[in-house]
């Protein structure tokens, strides 16, 4: 039996840094770039599906994020 060939999804967005995170905030968006430009540079954005995430709606977000900026809740 022919193992299935594996597919790696990968998001990113290239506005990652545009975002003012906040002074607490543990996100690293000069990180998220380098990572990136890393994967690149060895070419391997050519062997995985590379995705964009799209905007979510507020209501989307609340799904899976409390409120308040503590986090907790």
């Amino acid at each position: 039996m022919k193992s299935a060939e594996k597919v790696v999804a990968y998001f990113y967005d290239e506005e990652i840094g545009n975002y003012c995170y906040g002074g607490g905030n543990p996100m690293r968006p000069h990180r998220a770039r380098m990572c990136y430009s890393l994967v690149d540079s060895y070419g391997l954005t050519k062997k995985m599906m590379v995705q964009r995430p799209r905007p979510r709606e507020f209501e989307e977000l609340t799904d899976f994020h409390a409120d308040g900026a503590s986090g907790e809740g």
